[in-house]
């Protein structure tokens, strides 16, 4: 990774100064990806959308409860508090059950036990249940949700642009 815009090293993949070697590759892959030190989180870019941050979820959201359809029913998406209202639209449209939650270390039961199928927060951090809808980890993935961003790629035949 390369440097914030103050100089200053923090290893955010939401931060375009931060991402600039990833930014770089744009032109050069339909999609690439890239994670944190400790891969956690995770940035993403594409020649027609740029630096994907905030707007991605929003897609996964739409693609996992569409075709992941051994997942229960009454699956539910978890965002913690800074999380943007836009979750709230999608997930009314998909018709599932959101679940708000302070930080990311209360969807821990719900991953669990099933009841959520994704959780996710604003600073890149995600998680979602596996295909069978067993739980895949309890604490932020980067790698995973970044390998989704190339299977929605290829599955839907399109190089995603900025999701809105």
């Amino acid at each position: 990774m390369t440097v914030d815009w103050d100089g200053q090293i923090r290893m955010d993949p939401s931060s375009p100064y931060a991402m600039q070697r990833l930014i770089g590759l744009k032109d050069r892959f339909d999609i690439a990806f890239a994670c944190d030190t400790d891969h956690d989180r995770h940035g993403i870019v594409t020649r027609s959308g740029g630096c994907l941050l905030q707007s991605l979820p929003i897609c996964r959201y739409f693609y996992l409860f569409q075709h992941r359809t051994k997942w229960s029913k009454e699956a539910a998406v978890g965002k913690t508090v800074v999380s943007s209202r836009m979750i709230d639209r999608v997930t009314r449209s998909l018709a599932v059950n959101l679940r708000g939650t302070g930080c990311f270390k209360w969807f821990v039961d719900g991953l669990l036990d099933g009841s959520l199928g994704f959780g996710g927060e604003e600073s890149a951090g995600a998680t979602f249940a596996r295909l069978d809808g067993s739980v895949w980890t309890t604490d932020k993935d980067g790698i995973v949700p970044a390998l989704l961003a190339a299977e929605i790629t290829a599955r839907m035949a399109a190089i995603p642009a900025k999701y809105t």
